[in-house]
């Protein structure tokens, strides 16, 4: 716990909850500083996109969603497509990453290249079979526009 008698002593992480907010200013010096954290490495919550043509939540109960946490952004869920578009979703403005990152995810025992590309689009590679899709495998990756 930061001495709230310290210019800047502000803690950004807590050790018992690290989905815990930052904590608010201490005092006036640090309140642009934490304003300013808050922005860019508040806690969006978890957030339901709109998914694309051809996709829909899967039955399972784990429905297709990402966050914006300290900055990084996570994708968790399990996602039926039709195979008619590739594209999953496309995540907002604050989301997205500078460059395109690929993963595998699972598809019913075998696997199946993903993406997310510099406009947000979460994408498969191949959308050309009718499949459940797990984001759970995606690795966490740096919102940088």
């Amino acid at each position: 716990m930061a001495d709230p008698t310290v210019p800047w002593g502000i803690p950004l992480f807590d050790d018992d909850d690290p989905f815990a907010p930052v904590q608010a200013p201490l005092n006036a010096q640090s309140a642009a500083l934490n304003d300013a954290l808050n922005s860019i490495a508040g806690d969006t919550g978890w957030i339901a996109p709109t998914l694309g043509a051809g996709w829909s939540n899967s039955s399972d109960g784990d429905p297709i969603m990402y966050r914006r946490f300290r900055g990084i952004v996570h994708l968790r869920g399990r996602g039926s497509t039709t195979g008619v578009s590739a594209s999953a979703f496309r995540l907002p403005t604050g989301f997205r990453p500078t460059f395109t990152g690929y993963w595998l995810a699972e598809r019913f025992g075998s696997s199946i290249r993903m993406n997310v590309n510099s406009i947000g689009d979460v994408n498969q590679t191949s959308p050309d079979a009718e499949t459940i899709i797990s984001f759970f495998s995606c690795p966490p990756f740096i919102a940088e526009q």
